[in-house]
């Protein structure tokens, strides 16, 4: 009975403590939009006077709540469009003590015709003026717009028909309806080739601009490749003359270097011939690094998103069924991570379907969804979930104390085993048969008096 006992206890510290430990990391899934019957998609996140501050697309407006780490705000409205007009795409970073959001639109009421144009709202505790970042007399469709601030100024990057630009905002001139705070708009590209998907960043105190080109002229082929400008070089991140499809960019700089994460079907770097995940890191001083696959899975992987803390944290749809996150300290990949299957449902493949932030040593993954399970209704919705890296931290530190306790109860429980067969068996025997002896005298007595 006491063997029995030990093997049981043995099975709880093997198998449930540890399962229990894992299981703290992780938090359940909170719908950011119940109830509101419209479709909301693209969300984008960011931290700003000590709360999370998470922005949306709803039907064709944009649409913001905040959380401070207890309960979520209520819904607030930055655009207000009616249905003929679309707001979308949008950016949030945080430049001179107010949160910026940029988006692209094609509402003529807040900018010059309706073509497609960037525009730019600041937020300082509430709502303010909208003003348009492309100039006024483009005919151009300008889309896919990202923020970065770099030298006391805010940068913003956009994709203007197949050409990449950018400008700059001084908050020390003067607000943002403010001509004169404005730079004048600056040509990254300017080839009859596709530009496309721009990205941008500071490392080492320069600013870079990150996009896919099918321009032979600063690539490898026409096919469509990952470049990067840093300062006034333009470098190729994806190999010579591949030939295959490149796509989805992100960087970070982590640890004195900068890191760019994309999608490629290449096999030569990747396993198979469906698409990967891949990340390559640049060094001022060593220059590029070498391509290591995120994924290695069977099947294929989209539209990679990043963000940093204490690793570098990446997160992709895969096989449109499931939502993935890995990390990388620069040296070891963690293990992937599901965060969500989707088999009641679908996340859209797109690029801009899921945000990552961290806010208070915990790491947020916020993606749109067509799932009932976790959300309302067959409508896109908006959800998030938690991982806390506080948590995982002293998780690792747990499970380690108890690989070293499992580890140490085992050889106890094997040992009291084998002292109980080779060594206390022989002196229970001899106690059983003691006891039988015990039995058949009393029972000869009975018969002797018996007769």
């Amino acid at each position: 009975m006491k063997l029995k006992v030990a093997v049981t206890l043995l099975l709880v510290f093997v198998v449930i403590i540890p399962t229990l430990a894992s299981a703290q990391t992780w938090s359940g899934i909170t719908e950011l939009t119940p109830n509101d019957n419209a479709d909301d998609e693209y969300p984008a996140s960011v931290v700003y006077n000590n709360k999370l501050y998470v922005v949306w697309q709803s039907d064709n407006n944009i649409v913001m709540k905040s959380y401070d780490g207890v309960s979520w705000s209520s819904a607030e409205q930055v655009s207000d469009s009616s249905s003929e007009y679309t707001n979308q795409y949008l950016q949030l970073t945080v430049y001179d003590g107010k949160l910026y959001i940029v988006w692209e639109t094609n509402e003529d009421t807040i900018s010059n015709g309706n073509d497609w144009d960037i525009v730019l709202c600041c937020y300082d505790s509430g709502i303010g003026n909208i003003a348009e970042v492309t100039d006024s007399n483009d005919s151009a469709n300008d889309c896919n717009p990202q923020m970065t601030v770099y030298n006391n100024k805010l940068y913003i990057v956009w994709q203007s028909d197949n050409d990449i630009i950018t400008r700059n905002y001084n908050a020390t001139i003067g607000s943002i309806n403010n001509f004169n705070a404005w730079s004048n708009i600056e040509n990254i590209t300017s080839s009859e080739a596709n530009d496309y998907a721009p990205q941008i960043s500071v490392y080492a105190n320069n600013l870079c601009i990150l996009w896919v080109t099918e321009d032979e002229n600063i690539s490898s082929g026409s096919d469509s490749d990952v470049v990067m400008k840093y300062g006034n070089e333009i470098i190729e991140l994806t190999p010579e003359n591949d030939n295959m499809v490149d796509q989805h960019p992100r960087m970070t700089a982590y640890n004195n270097e900068l890191y760019v994460i994309w999608q490629t079907n290449n096999p030569e770097i990747t396993n198979g011939e469906d698409d990967d995940i891949v990340i390559k890191s640049y060094n001022t001083s060593s220059g590029l690094g070498n391509i290591f696959e995120v994924t290695s899975n069977d099947v294929s992987d989209f539209a990679p998103q990043v963000t940093v803390d204490d690793k570098i944290y990446i997160a992709w749809l895969s096989n449109s069924k499931e939502l993935m996150m890995r990390s990388y300290d620069g040296n070891v990949f963690d293990s992937s991570v599901c965060v969500k299957s989707m088999e009641q449902g679908y996340v859209l493949i797109t690029k801009t379907c899921v945000s990552l932030c961290v806010y208070n040593d915990t790491l947020y993954i916020i993606w749109q969804t067509k799932d009932e399970t976790i959300s309302d209704g067959y409508d896109w919705d908006i959800v998030v979930r938690c991982y806390n890296m506080n948590t995982a931290i002293n998780t690792t530190q747990a499970q380690n104390f108890w690989s070293a306790f499992v580890i140490i109860v085992s050889l106890v429980v094997i040992a009291t085993i084998i002292l109980s067969y080779f060594v206390l068996r022989p002196k229970i025997e001899r106690k059983k048969e003691n006891k039988r002896l015990q039995i058949r005298k009393k029972r000869r007595g009975k018969i002797k008096k018996g007769k």
